[in-house]
């Protein structure tokens, strides 16, 4: 939050005091740190966060692409020499076999979806597949834990989605094969997973909104009057949570260590603006499209705008 007030000097102090907590905090995190360090010109703080970023696997090139950094020259520069001896430190302390092992997984997970007819063709092999990639999982998890970014490495921009994961979100009320939700809430209590990721994980498995982990929306109709386009174009829309419903949603977001929802609403709109930072809320603003105009009407009359 204080990121998202601008307010860097606060944001700085609050990271040092979390990693002095826990030495393994969230790849994402020490991104933040990072780009907060270098903004308030701690450049030595800033040398040493992306020092262990790619450590665990970032590349320079994801580092280059950030437009605010890229500016500093003497930054990048001296950051780019660092990443040779780094990135030889990320395959040391990579567990290869284990990373490799859960790509193939995910691989085999998409396999056949992919394939021309996915689900209608293929829906029995996919469900088998589906049955062996979780034994598969579940064994992980039991022999290492959650899998996390210091046993694989981060994936490729820091997204606290892995690709493994791919299997747990595959797991809803019409494919289900194993409840996930306990190891989800125990993963993201031991630091291994950020919540967010898992409340998404979890609501998609669970077929319900208990943590409102979607909570602003974008609405779309290429087939629809310029009328109507012009009432959603550009703008996002809300469902007006009020009272006891948004007190429980609340009340089950603290539980895995969540903001509530008036500040997630906050954080999801600044992530959803350009800025150097890496929250990864924009899951937070799914993308409803419609064929018919009212379709349209009926969905954005139960929502207020933020555009209003």
């Amino acid at each position: 939050m204080a990121i998202v007030d601008n307010d860097f000097h606060t944001a700085f102090d609050f990271y040092s005091k979390a990693f002095a907590l826990n030495p393994k905090p969230l790849a994402k995190d020490i991104y933040n740190y990072a780009m907060c360090s270098f903004l308030l010109k701690k450049y030595k703080n800033t040398y040493k966060s992306f020092n262990e970023l790619m450590g665990l696997g970032l590349s320079i090139e994801e580092i280059k692409k950030n437009e605010v950094l890229i500016k500093e020259k003497e930054v990048i520069n001296r950051i780019s020499k660092n990443y040779t001896s780094f990135k030889d430190k990320s395959l040391k302390n990579t567990n290869v076999f284990l990373r490799d092992s859960l790509r193939k997984i995910a691989d085999q997970d998409q396999l056949f979806r992919r394939m021309s007819g996915s689900y209608k063709v293929y829906g029995d092999t996919i469900r088998k597949i589906d049955e062996v990639n979780n034994k598969k999982l579940l064994s992980i998890i039991e022999k290492y834990g959650y899998p996390n970014e210091y046993l694989v490495g981060v994936s490729r921009n820091l997204n606290p989605s892995q690709n493994f994961d791919i299997v747990i979100w595959h797991q809803t009320q019409t494919n289900f094969i194993h409840d996930y939700t306990n190891i989800l809430k125990e993963a993201v209590k031991n630091g291994r997973i950020d919540p967010h990721r898992a409340s998404e994980l979890i609501e998609n498995q669970q077929g319900d909104d208990r943590y409102s982990s979607q909570i602003l929306y974008k609405i779309s109709c290429p087939s629809c009057s310029k009328e109507i386009i012009d009432k959603i174009n550009k703008k996002l829309f809300y469902y007006d949570i009020k009272g006891s419903i948004k007190a429980k949603i609340n009340d089950e977001r603290e539980k895995i260590f969540l903001e509530n929802i008036d500040d997630y609403e906050k954080k999801v709109l600044f992530d959803s603006k350009p800025n150097p930072f890496k929250f990864f809320y924009k899951g937070g603003i799914p993308n409803f499209s419609f064929d018919k105009e009212e379709d349209v009407l009926i969905t954005i009359k139960k929502m207020k705008s933020l555009n209003e």
